[in-house]
C-alpha cells in the first residue's frame, strides 16, 4: 500500500472491463475501519507480465493506493484497511495497470484502467451521513463537506476527537450540530428541484426520501420541483422536516438535560 504521489502518463491505455474486476468492502461494525478485498482477471488482455497492478480507493479528497503485484503474478496485499475512510459509504475504486518505471524515467505509462468502480458492501446499511477521521483538522472539531456525486460527509479531527462515533452520539453534537447539518444538506439536495426518475438512489434522492419519511409522506410535494417559484415551498418543506427531526429525537429534552444557563463559562471567547 502507498499513499505517495507518482506521476502517470495516460497515453494509449486499454479499458478494463468491469466484469474482470470484483471489489468488496467489509465493515462488520460501524466503529470498525472498512477493509477492501479485490480480485482482478487480466488473462484476456495483452499486457506485459511485469506491469504493475494498482487499485486506488477514493472519495472526496481522500485517496489510498494498494499494490496488487504484477500482471504475471497478481498478489493480494495483506494490509487492505481503508484507513483514510471512516465509513464505506461513497468509496469508489479505480484499477490501473502501469508500465514499470525504466531507469531515469519520471512518469509511468498507464497501460490499462477501469475507473468509477462501485464496490459490493458487506456490513451495516449505508449511512446517510458518513463520518471520516481527518488528521488535517487541528483547530476545528468537525467540518461538513458535500460532493455533488458522493453527497455529504462529516470530517472529524483526529487531533481533538478520539472516538468520532461517540462524538456523533453525544448530546452536544445531537442538539447543536445535527439539526443545522440536516438543514444544510436538504438545501443542497433540493437546490435543483427534485431528482429525476433514475436519481432516487443517489445521495440527493436518499436524503429527500429520508425527509419524506420523517413527515409521513410517500413522495415529496410536486411544488418542490418548481424551479422558478418553488424556492419558498422548498424552504418551508425543509423547515418542517428539520422541526420534525428535532421533535422525533427530543432535541429540547436532550438539550435541557445537559445544558444549564448557570454553568461555568469556557476560558476561550468568540472573536
Amino acid at each position: 500500500m502507498s499513499t505517495g504521489t507518482r506521476r502517470l502518463n495516460y497515453t494509449r491505455r486499454q479499458r478494463l472491463k468491469r466484469e474482470n474486476v470484483a471489489i468488496t468492502i467489509h465493515q462488520p461494525r460501524e466503529s470498525d475501519p472498512p477493509v477492501m478485498s479485490a480480485s482482478v482477471d487480466l488473462t484476456s488482455y495483452a499486457l506485459p507480465s511485469d506491469a504493475n497492478v494498482l487499485i486506488e480507493a477514493y472519495r472526496h479528497t481522500a485517496w489510498q493506493r494498494f499494490e496488487f503485484g504484477t500482471v504475471g503474478a497478481v498478489r493480494v496485499p495483506e494490509d487492505r484497511v481503508l484507513r483514510d475512510f471512516g465509513a464505506a459509504e461513497g468509496v469508489q475504486f479505480r484499477v490501473k495497470v502501469v508500465e514499470p518505471l525504466s531507469h531515469g524515467a519520471t512518469a509511468a505509462r498507464i497501460l490499462a484502467q477501469a475507473d468509477g468502480i462501485k464496490p459490493n458492501q458487506d456490513g451495516p446499511r449505508r449511512s446517510l451521513l458518513p463520518l471520516d477521521p481527518d488528521p488535517s483538522l487541528k483547530d476545528e472539531v468537525w467540518r461538513l463537506e458535500i460532493d455533488e456525486n458522493d453527497g455529504p460527509l462529516v470530517k472529524v479531527s483526529t487531533h481533538l476527537v478520539r472516538d468520532r462515533h461517540a462524538l456523533a452520539r453525544s448530546p452536544a453534537f445531537l442538539t447543536l450540530v445535527l439539526p443545522e447539518v440536516f438543514r444544510h444538506v436538504l438545501k443542497w439536495a433540493l437546490a435543483d428541484g427534485l431528482p429525476g426518475d433514475d436519481e432516487w438512489d443517489t445521495p440527493r434522492g436518499r436524503w429527500i426520501r429520508f425527509g419524506c419519511g420523517l413527515l409521513g409522506q410517500n413522495e415529496p410535494p410536486d411544488d418542490l420541483d418548481d424551479r422558478d417559484e418553488g424556492a419558498d415551498a422548498r424552504d418551508a418543506w425543509i423547515e418542517q422536516t428539520v422541526v420534525r427531526f428535532c421533535r422525533k429525537n427530543g432535541i429540547d429534552r436532550v438539550f435541557g438535560r445537559w445544558w444549564r444557563d448557570d454553568q461555568p463559562r469556557a476560558t476561550g471567547g468568540a472573536a
